[in-house]
């Protein structure tokens, strides 16, 4: 997920709507022909991510990440860097 941030700060991207999901796409740093676009898909209710999508050079999807169960960490950098 890191790395899609990182990639969308640096290259930019385009944001699409739908009535439930904001989607994210970008094209990706990587030249393998199998992997140049990702989209994310973030739940406009939850605000947290659903599914991504990684496509290849004719945009068919390669692979396929499904987030059933996603936990944010509500621990202070603080509180981590105590330990």
């Amino acid at each position: 997920m890191n790395n899609f941030i990182d990639e969308y700060k640096n290259n930019g991207g385009e944001i699409e709507e739908n009535n439930q999901e904001i989607i994210i796409k970008i094209k990706s740093d990587n030249e393998n022909k199998y992997e140049m676009y990702k989209k994310l898909y973030i739940s406009k209710s939850t605000k947290l991510p659903t599914k991504m999508e990684i496509l290849d050079i004719n945009e068919n999807v390669t692979v396929y990440i499904l987030y059933n169960e996603i936990k944010i960490n509500k621990t202070s950098k603080e509180e981590i860097l105590e330990k």
